[in-house]
């Protein structure tokens, strides 16, 4: 603590963020709303969509190499672990 204020690093009324992981360069994150994972640089700027069409993605994991997520259906009894490089 003592940082100082907050920063944001992006906001837009249609995000619905569901998961954050960050890296050192990077800050990734799931959107429920519209079935993205997207990164923006821990200094902010625009962010970059990495995946579209993903099912309520959820629980963001990620290591030097790739970034892990599930997708949840909700309309079936099967999901999904996805995989995706930095």
């Amino acid at each position: 603590m003592g940082g100082g204020p907050p920063v944001t690093l992006f906001s837009s009324p249609d995000v619905d963020p569901a998961g954050i992981a960050v890296d050192d360069f990077d800050v990734y994150w799931m959107d429920n709303s519209n079935g993205t994972v997207s990164k923006v640089g821990i200094a902010g700027g625009p962010p970059k969509v990495l995946a579209t069409d993903q099912l309520q993605p959820w629980r963001m994991a990620m290591d030097e190499r790739n970034v892990y997520w599930g997708n949840e259906n909700l309309n079936s009894t099967s999901g999904s672990v996805m995989k995706l490089a930095k």
